[in-house]
């Protein structure tokens, strides 16, 4: 589809008509040098083959296409493969990679079950689907039980917030995903069980609390609160994680300081550019 395959075939026939002239040498010293820079070129020749595909084309239902460039052309999203051009609409693509995305923000967030801080949207279609997680835009009522790539990547562009229900230590709970408005990247997870009766509450905290703990340490700070009592963990200077326990819920909440800030910024940029805007059309009216 992407001649990727014929380009491959020519490397491999061009390698067979050199190594045939190799075998055609009666020198035999010159034979084994000539064999060696051989197989050093098709070796460097296939890493080089792979390190161009730089960007990625991300679809709408998380399917990821490599390529060696990427621009817009004409509603399309346009891509170059070993000198071939793959075209999309623009409709059916969630996202573009381009090399030189920074990876420095990936080192140091929060992690839970499949998630992890700074996972973009395309990341978690991909992971729901791998997992089929029945992953929906928060506030649709659905009765999805497993993914569904039209609900779940429908609201892909504009989405921040996201729900699937789930079983967690035995109990049903409801898992949300928080995701900056720009970037689309995970910066808060939360994990809510409800409807908890007072039989065995105690010891359903007593479970949760022990858990957090034994991987992250003791808790840094909590006490009562107006409605409840929390409990505070802190993993790293970049990491929160909160143990709410109020009546009939209880709620662990994940949160990246980075990617929260990555969400302040990309906020206020929103905001000026709407302000820019209607400035620049009512201004003149006063």
């Amino acid at each position: 589809m992407y001649k990727r395959k014929d380009n491959f075939k020519s490397k491999i026939a061009c390698c067979n008509r050199f190594y045939s002239t190799l075998k055609s040498n009666n020198n035999q010293d010159m034979n084994i040098m000539l064999r060696s820079i051989f197989i050093l070129w098709l070796i460097v020749s296939i890493f080089l083959t792979q390190l161009a595909f730089a960007d990625a084309i991300i679809l709408s239902d998380g399917k990821r296409v490599s390529v060696n460039k990427v621009w817009r052309e004409k509603g399309k999203v346009v891509g170059s493969i070993n000198g071939s051009t793959i075209a999309f609409d623009r409709r059916d693509v969630l996202k573009i990679e381009r090399e030189g995305d920074s990876d420095r923000e990936k080192d140091g967030g929060f992690v839970f079950s499949f998630w992890n801080s700074t996972m973009t949207i395309e990341d978690i279609l991909i992971t729901s689907r791998r997992h089929d997680i029945p992953l929906h835009k928060y506030g649709l009522i659905s009765i999805n039980i497993k993914f569904n790539p039209v609900t779940s990547s429908k609201y892909a562009r504009t989405a921040t917030h996201y729900f699937y229900h789930t079983q967690l230590l035995g109990k049903h709970a409801t898992v949300e995903l928080f995701l900056t408005p720009t970037s689309k990247k995970l910066h808060t997870l939360l994990v809510r069980w409800s409807t908890l009766t007072m039989k065995g509450r105690v010891e359903f905290e007593r479970e949760i609390s022990q858990i957090i703990s034994e991987k992250y340490g003791a808790p840094k700070g909590g006490g009562k609160k107006i409605i409840g009592k929390n409990v505070l963990w802190q993993p790293s200077s970049r990491v929160n994680i909160e143990f709410e326990m109020m009546p009939g819920n209880f709620i662990v909440t994940y949160k990246d300081r980075l990617m929260m800030q990555l969400k302040k910024t990309e906020e206020q940029k929103t905001t000026n550019k709407k302000r820019a805007k209607y400035l620049q059309v009512d201004k003149e009216k006063f």
